[in-house]
């Protein structure tokens, strides 16, 4: 993925005589690093493990930004922990028109193939591991309701039946769901939709087929509003539609199934999966 800031000339002229610091070394501040030097802007990072910085790039830690960039703009590069980044750079004395925030950088709206192309399939992988240790050994059937590389069925048994509905469709880039195509009859003992039902502008027709065709169990992840209020952030990630936790969880309460678990992805830290169960 690579940013493309809507006000981009702007910007690089507002960075090109004073120094910038990206505050935060994870993946919005690589990003951000990278349309730096793309337009040739000097920077460097700030991280509580700047220690741990591989590249030429210089990294210094929080406790050395007032003495080593006293008069540096200040971006704070993080999606989950932007108004923690804020607030700290404040208690340190620096002046809020020094502050920026990564929404200045990111560009309205991110094409869907750039959001795939960025994933850290990897992670993906893991992820499928960690929450199939929630299906029982003794289920029959699996149904995968997640988008491309269906990973889930690497980590279940031979003997158990799965099944990944072809439902996706995309209008304007933002994915729908259409369960048009789908077997009338078809059903499973459980069911998965990891990290993809916050993207779908029909949420509820998703939800409805999920909790119809299941019969034990289903395995969610989501980003509730509670964790990522920003509309305009949810939207550029392609992030549709806002349930909050609570609404989430009422939603499938009321169509027979109740939150049995519930856990914090292990790579995402707004990212949350939940199983609910039939009574």
């Amino acid at each position: 993925m690579q940013l493309s800031p809507k006000n981009a000339d702007e910007l690089i002229a507002q960075l090109s005589s004073v120094p910038l610091v990206i505050y935060g070394m994870g993946y919005v501040g690589r990003l951000i690093g990278e349309w730096c030097g793309q337009n040739r802007i000097s920077y460097i990072f700030c991280d509580k493990n700047a220690g741990q910085k591989e590249s030429g790039q210089t990294a210094i830690y929080p406790e050395q930004l007032t003495e080593v960039c006293p008069k540096a703009y200040i971006v704070a590069a993080s999606i989950n922990y932007q108004d923690e980044i804020r607030a700290r750079l404040i208690d340190m004395g620096v002046d809020e028109s020094r502050i920026l925030s990564y929404i200045d950088f990111w560009p309205e709206k991110v094409d869907w193939s750039e959001l795939e192309a960025s994933v850290d399939w990897e992670n993906v992988r893991k992820r499928a591991e960690i929450f199939a240790a929630w299906i029982d050994p003794s289920v029959k059937s699996v149904a995968d309701y997640s988008f491309e590389k269906n990973f889930l069925r690497d980590f279940l048994p031979q003997s158990m039946r799965y099944e990944a509905p072809d439902y996706i469709r995309f209008h304007e880039n933002v994915p729908y769901a259409d369960f048009s195509g789908t077997d009338p009859a078809f059903r499973a003992d459980v069911s998965s939709c990891l990290a993809m039902l916050m993207s779908f502008r029909n949420p509820e027709t998703v939800i409805h087929h999920l909790c119809t065709r299941t019969e034990k169990s289903i395995i969610l992840s989501y980003v509730p509003l509670d964790r990522l209020p920003d509309i305009q952030v949810r939207r550029s990630i392609n992030y549709n539609n806002d349930y909050t936790e609570k609404q989430l969880i009422s939603a499938f309460e009321a169509k027979g199934f109740r939150l049995a678990a519930s856990k914090q992805d292990p790579f995402d830290a707004v990212h949350v999966a939940y199983l609910l169960e039939k009574p």
